[in-house]
């Protein structure tokens, strides 16, 4: 059994680093060809827009994290009504919350550009698109949380590292486009970001719905489920409330600060940042299923070993990739 899971492992994490090396690389032209187009000053003015955006659904990853761990673990439990009725939940958490983030930073958001942003009053209107654009994405993404956690409980990361690498070349797509645009390349920019973002859901949509059984609303959904999901959200919300406001909440200060130009320069220094995380995190994508899984059949030894070991090998690969840099 031990060699069975180390083997889905070695694959899985195979998958996910072929694929982030390969959408990093998309990913760093892509954004080369974007700052050339847009040029600084428009730039920036999205990263801040959409970076507001994300920062006020910072509970949507403490969600993220609740529901692919439930999935998980019932799915390692093998009770198909109990993973039904968890899908469910997740379902209806997320629709309630994308709702509620729509109004709060339709409220805020217009508040906060029109009072604090600081821009090119002339760019006003491209901004407010983009603003716009950022929710509607934001909305589907959210939405699409349960799917998308189904299909690293179900550890489908072939399927995952796909959709993933049709994103990166959508957004390569979209900026070669963009060079021949003779409109107000900010907002085409953001309305093409925004098709290519609910495409991009609505494929783990789809891929949910017609591989796994479980995918789907049951009526009779208990409170009790509901309410166990939200506390267990909550041990997260603090750290991936301080990671929020780190990343993007830096960069509206900067903003207030300094203006668009510098949001671009750390727009582009953020990225990097990135890439170097998905280092460490694609290795933990692919060991998070089995240490769950191990630890809904009771095997705690395994899941502990596990535990152990992939801590080890995370921490070693970002050593050996963040030293040099």
């Amino acid at each position: 059994m031990g060699s069975t899971n180390n083997k889905v492992i070695a694959k899985n994490t195979i998958v996910l680093y072929l694929r982030m090396i390969i959408s990093m690389l998309i990913s760093f032209y892509t954004s080369r060809l974007i700052l050339k187009s847009l040029g600084v000053v428009d730039f920036g003015i999205y990263n801040v827009v959409s970076g507001f955006v994300v920062m006020l659904s910072f509970l949507n990853l403490s969600l993220s994290n609740s529901t692919q761990r439930y999935l998980i673990y019932y799915l390692g439990k093998g009770n198909l009504n109990k993973l039904k009725e968890v899908f469910s939940a997740s379902l209806l958490i997320h629709s309630i919350f994308a709702l509620v983030i729509v109004v709060v930073c339709e409220c805020a958001g217009l508040w906060y550009i029109h009072m604090v942003m600081v821009f090119p009053i002339e760019r006003m209107g491209a901004a407010l698109v983009a603003f716009h654009c950022s929710i509607v994405s934001l909305f589907f993404v959210i939405i699409a949380v349960p799917f998308y956690a189904d299909i690293i409980a179900h550890e489908k990361m072939g399927a995952y590292a796909a959709i993933t690498l049709i994103d990166a070349v959508l957004r390569l797509g979209i900026a070669i486009a963009l060079k021949f645009s003779q409109n107000d390349r900010l907002v085409i920019y953001a309305i093409l970001l925004m098709v290519s973002q609910i495409s991009i859901q609505l494929s783990y949509g789809y891929y949910s719905k017609t591989h796994f059984n479980e995918v789907g609303f049951v009526k009779q959904i208990g409170l009790k489920l509901i309410k166990e999901m939200l506390a267990f959200s909550g041990w997260t919300i603090i750290g991936n409330l301080a990671f929020i406001l780190y990343s993007q909440g830096t960069n509206m200060i900067l903003n207030v600060f300094f203006g668009p130009i510098v949001n671009t320069a750390r727009g582009l220094a953020a990225q990097v940042q990135g890439s170097l995380i998905q280092f460490c995190s694609s290795f933990q994508t692919a060991v998070n299923p089995q240490i769950i899984k191990q630890y809904a059949s009771d095997d705690l030894l395994s899941m502990n070993i596990l535990v152990l070991r992939s801590s080890k090998i995370s921490f070693f690969l970002l050593y050996f990739i963040s030293i040099p840099i």
